[in-house]
């Protein structure tokens, strides 16, 4: 697993990457000097100088946006061996280590959204995420009852999944990586089709094309955490995988027509616990289902249901499984043990 470099450490290599490359000769070539010794000190001074260099990198594609924070005439120093280049290079450097070590600038998007839907509703988003600025880009197909957010950055695209289910199209853009990211952990993508599942129990993904890089959460991760759960997982076309509890499931091959099948009007269910299927289940009921007992939770449900007919799926779910429904007085309906 790929350390993150320390904040720290990236504010010190920007500082001298961006003298060396700013201010006078001779102040330059000290900068560099200083630069290549303070890199082969440890692995982790070099990991940062890595991250400091793209970002410096990166900046000179926004330069005529970042120049108007900077002071266009600065005051000339009472010491005779500071020069006007000298300080103008020193003062951009500094400008450029505040806003690029503390990722100020990154961290303000540049589009936010956000999307929800009812019980039995389905919705679709537009993302404005075309690597040529030419508009409409990546798709995100809502299930019933989904929350999420949508925030684009100069250098990432970020979906904040609360709760539910949605099928991603991603539009390629390998310069800002497209993530979403779950109390289960962060998903990965570059450009792909898959679905990201949250309804307060298990975390799910399923990939329809492409590739995607799951890093799980930890146990306790009460949202999107930079602290991991364990290496991280790649996952191809026609793969599932479960995080449930700090623990990912094995990954799995899945039908491709499963895959979000609740586009179709269909929910369908592969070997799945009962705790995970009856919140899917629930998303297009009036009312919902709920398990009495640790017991019916493990049960495993196999078939396609359609979504039209959930309010009736306690009858099939009563002919399938050894499960009975009592209709409480308040219209939920409670599943036990036959």
């Amino acid at each position: 697993m790929q350390q993150v470099p320390d904040e720290g450490l990236i504010e010190q290599a920007l500082s001298l990457i961006a003298t060396s490359e700013i201010a006078t000769e001779r102040a330059a070539r000290q900068a560099a000097s200083r630069l290549a010794a303070w890199r082969a000190r440890t692995p982790q001074h070099e990991t940062a100088y890595l991250e400091a260099l793209r970002r410096w990198k990166l900046l000179a594609v926004v330069a005529p946006e970042m120049r108007e924070h900077f002071p266009q005439d600065i005051p000339l120093a009472a010491s005779r061996g500071m020069s006007r280049r000298t300080l103008l290079g020193l003062g951009v450097a500094g400008a450029c280590t505040a806003l690029l070590g503390t990722g100020w600038y990154w961290r303000q998007p540049l589009y936010r959204a956000s999307y929800e839907t009812g019980s039995g509703q389905l919705s679709q988003a537009q993302v404005p995420d075309r690597a040529d600025g030419g508009g409409l880009g990546t798709r995100i197909d809502l299930s019933a009852q989904t929350r999420l957010a949508v925030s684009l950055y100069r250098h990432e695209r970020v979906v904040e999944l609360s709760h539910g289910e949605a099928l991603f199209t991603v539009a390629p853009d390998a310069s800002r990586p497209f993530r979403v990211r779950t109390r289960g952990g962060e998903v990965e993508v570059v450009g792909t089709v898959f679905t990201v599942s949250d309804r307060g129990g298990a975390v799910s993904l399923a990939v329809e094309e492409g590739h995607v890089r799951f890093h799980p959460a930890p146990r306790d991760a009460r949202w999107y955490t930079l602290a991991r759960g364990g290496p991280s997982l790649d996952l191809r076309a026609n793969t599932a995988v479960t995080w449930r509890d700090g623990e990912v499931e094995p990954v799995r091959r899945i039908d491709p027509e499963s895959v979000a099948a609740w586009r179709n009007g269909w929910l369908w269910f592969d070997n799945q616990r009962l705790d995970e299927a009856l919140p899917a289940i629930n998303a297009f009921r009036t009312r919902p289902l709920t398990a009495a007992s640790p017991a019916v939770n493990a049960l495993r449900l196999t078939g396609r249901f359609r979504s039209a007919d959930a309010d009736s799926a306690s009858r099939v779910l009563e002919a399938i499984l050894p499960l009975r429904a009592e209709t409480r007085a308040d219209g939920d309906v409670v599943l036990r043990l036959r």
